[in-house]
């Protein structure tokens, strides 16, 4: 009997455990639904955040994106307009931009200037007259490249004029090209006849053209021209003179170690080209043979960046050199005996001063300097660092420039 009831006791504690068994896996159960439940939230929380995140700098390098076009084109646009017509573009929002610098760009073309093609005061005067309410706001919603008051206020050219002008600054570019090349005199004689001959016939439409179009005509060499005729006659002097790459289908000026005579060939092109056309030196007033559109103020600054790009060779290395030079003089030898050779000649004359200009041309004939030297020398009471160049110019620059260095 006694073995019965232990029996049915220890199957009732057996079920006893079996239940609580199953109340604890059904709550871990429960717990961990609950836990991935939270995990869950968890994680969707998470997701949306990042997702929020992600649209947000998709939105911000959106706007960061759009903001830089828009920058991009007002530099753009900045490059041919004066500030008060950028003020009055900018009220057409983007696309006045896109507008206006493609008009620029097809006046550029045609050797006009947008700046004087664009006319803010017609357009005010139109906006003001079509709608006196419109405001910058309403422009900005309403305008596009076809809006005819905003496109009427860039003049047009026309399409005869055009093609003529560009039919005679192609035949100036190629006859200019085949002058720098020509090696045969009789030729050279031939082909210079003949631009003498285009150059009038060109200048004689231009006044024609002004004459039916008034004192506000301008019409003159288009960007490209500009080019071939200055810097193409420039990369044609450094292949003359054996001072050039070919980097696919452009010319290399090579003027690293060549810089005094790099500087000659700019000189000597600048005083070419205002020779040739007629210009004017900084300061004066015209004074050309052949005057060819004195007002197209864009082509004789191209023929100035030529001066100025040889100016900056040799102020750049003269400086360099002088510099080196007093680097590596030894301070504590009264002789200022020079370590190692140098293109830097500090000369003296009998007196112990500084040459004077007549007695460095004296020393340059007797053979004393190399192309590339550097010598300091004085005239009419200022001093200088002359840089001697392979054909004997003697290129200068005040010692002001150099502030602190005393040879």
């Amino acid at each position: 009997m006694g073995f019965i009831l232990d029996t049915l006791g220890y199957a009732a504690q057996r079920g006893a455990d079996i239940a609580e068994q199953n109340r604890i896996a059904k709550r871990k159960q429960e717990d961990s639904f609950s836990l991935l439940d939270y995990q869950f939230d968890q994680d969707k929380k998470m997701f949306d955040i990042k997702q929020t995140r992600a649209e947000k700098q998709v939105e911000t390098k959106a706007k960061r994106d759009a903001d830089k076009i828009l920058q991009d084109k007002i530099k753009e646009a900045s490059l041919y307009y004066k500030p008060e017509q950028i003020e009055a573009i900018a009220s057409y929002g983007l696309t006045g931009y896109d507008y206006a610098i493609a008009k620029a760009k097809e006046y550029e073309s045609n050797g006009r200037s947008a700046s004087t093609e664009f006319d803010v005061g017609q357009l005010k005067q139109q906006i003001s007259t079509s709608d006196p309410t419109k405001s910058k706001s309403t422009l900005e919603l309403s305008s596009t490249i076809n809006d005819p008051v905003f496109s009427s206020a860039f003049s047009s050219i026309p399409q005869k004029t055009k093609k003529a002008a560009s039919t005679f600054q192609a035949q100036l570019v190629q006859i200019s090209s085949d002058i720098s090349t020509t090696k045969d005199q009789k030729k050279l004689e031939e082909l210079k006849n003949r631009e003498k001959n285009l150059t009038e016939a060109y200048q004689n439409f231009l006044n024609i053209e002004k004459e039916k179009a008034g004192e506000n005509f301008k019409l003159d060499f288009s960007k490209e021209t500009r080019t071939a005729l200055t810097l193409g006659l420039l990369d044609s002097n450094f292949i003359a003179a054996g001072k050039y790459e070919q980097i696919g289908d452009k010319v290399g000026r090579i003027t690293r170690g060549f810089e005094a005579d790099a500087a000659t060939i700019h000189f000597n092109t600048y005083e070419t080209l205002l020779n040739k056309y007629g210009g004017k030196k900084p300061g004066e007033k015209w004074n050309g043979v052949r005057d060819l559109n004195p007002e197209d103020e864009a082509f004789w600054a191209s023929i100035e960046q030529i001066r100025i790009g040889g100016t900056q060779l040799v102020e750049q290395y003269i400086g360099q050199t002088v510099r080196e030079y007093q680097r590596i003089k030894s301070p504590e030898d009264d002789k200022n005996v020079i370590t190692k050779p140098l293109s830097f000649r500090d000369r003296k004359n009998e007196l112990g001063g500084l040459l004077t200009f007549p007695e460095l041309i004296e020393e340059y004939n007797k053979g004393i300097y190399k192309s590339q030297d550097v010598v300091p020398f004085t005239e009419n009471g200022e001093n200088f660092f002359g840089l001697i160049s392979s054909t004997g110019m003697i290129h200068r620059m005040k010692q002001g420039k150099l502030m602190g260095i005393s040879p």
